[in-house]
């Protein structure tokens, strides 16, 4: 996963992942569109379900940001 302070995982067009130094979190983006976090969230088998599509597509092709 991501090992790197201030770069993020662009898990989704609204959600990303980044480590903290003891975790990986997971955050959603804010709506308008500034690319700052918003929420945190807790990655659960629902929204892995929900978000498959994305989740694979990141695997074969990630991307990533500066936070």
């Amino acid at each position: 996963m991501i090992t790197c302070p201030g770069i993020a995982a662009d898990l989704t067009d609204f959600a990303v992942a980044y480590w903290n130094g003891h975790k990986v979190i997971y955050a959603y983006l804010r709506h308008d569109g500034s690319g700052r976090l918003d929420n945190e969230f807790e990655l659960d088998e629902r929204l892995f379900d929900q978000w498959y599509t994305e989740l694979h597509g990141w695997s074969v092709d990630p991307h990533f940001k500066v936070l």
